[in-house]
């Protein structure tokens, strides 16, 4: 585009859209509809019993107040009902602002004044003068500005924020990663210890067990050896004969099973 004056009307119709690209089309005429309904009901609150305005056309040439008219609300603009002064919705939005219409000042805090006054230049482009266009779009200008700023700052701000979270994530994430890598060498030597623990307990219970089962058949062993002792001499007393190697293994194998009975019983 062209270099073209800031006061000329395609220009100044440029820039008002270029304020208001992040807003879809739908929106930004659901914005100027309650620009206008407010500018509306700023007019009705003018209007008297009779549902009459009361037209004020100013001072005349000699500073001699001009005639008053009164006029049907339906009859009137509320750019017309704002006086002289008012030639177009920019004046009428100035005037407004100036004077805190409720109505009116609480779009400036919702829509963001620099929104407001963007949508009105947009629309006002060809029919304002130059000077209220002039005006407008410099406080446009300013306010876009200062909201960038600001935007940019909360942007530093959330970002440095954003950037702490994640050293501290990153943090959290290495030493994670450090106990996953010394997870398996520490879990194997303990598994080893507690292995060998239970290998060594093993190991001393069956011994134990081992000596007591041979301690036992030992004794069993010994008492047959005992009995079948004493039975051999009385076979030699009685018979007068020595007895033979198989009736003394007899006489061991009958007494051991005779001597494991009686321990069962006693046990």
């Amino acid at each position: 585009m062209k270099f073209q004056p800031a006061f000329e009307a395609r220009a100044v119709a440029d820039f008002a859209t270029f304020v208001l690209t992040p807003f879809k089309p739908k929106k930004q005429a659901e914005m100027l509809k309650a620009i206008r309904k407010a500018f509306e009901y700023w007019k009705m609150s003018l209007a008297d019993d009779d549902g009459n305005i009361t037209m004020n056309w100013g001072k005349g040439l000699l500073g001699i107040d001009a005639e008053t008219e009164a006029r049907a609300a339906a009859t009137v603009t509320p750019v017309q009902a704002g006086g002289p002064d008012c030639v177009s919705e920019i004046d009428l939005a100035f005037k407004l602002w100036a004077v805190e219409y409720i109505a009116f000042y609480s779009l400036l805090i919702g829509l963001r004044a620099e929104n407001v006054f963007a949508i009105l230049l947009r629309e006002c482009s060809e029919s304002a003068e130059r000077g209220s266009l002039i005006r407008a779009q410099s406080l446009v200008a300013q306010l876009a500005l200062a909201n960038a700023r600001e935007e940019a700052t909360m942007y530093d701000e959330e970002l440095f924020a954003a950037t702490a979270r994640n050293a501290i994530l990153e943090k959290k994430r290495a030493e994670h990663t450090a106990r996953l890598r010394l997870g398996p060498k520490q879990g194997g030597r303990v598994v080893k210890e507690r292995a060998e623990g239970n290998r060594a307990a093993s190991i001393e219970f069956d011994t134990k067990l081992l000596n007591s089962a041979q301690s036992w058949h030992w004794t069993v062993h010994q008492r047959a050896m005992e009995i079948s002792k004493r039975a051999a001499l009385d076979f030699e007393r009685k018979s007068g004969e020595r007895p033979t190697v198989g009736t003394i293994e007899q006489y061991i194998k009958g007494n051991k099973r005779r001597v494991l009975r009686q321990r069962k019983v006693q046990g």
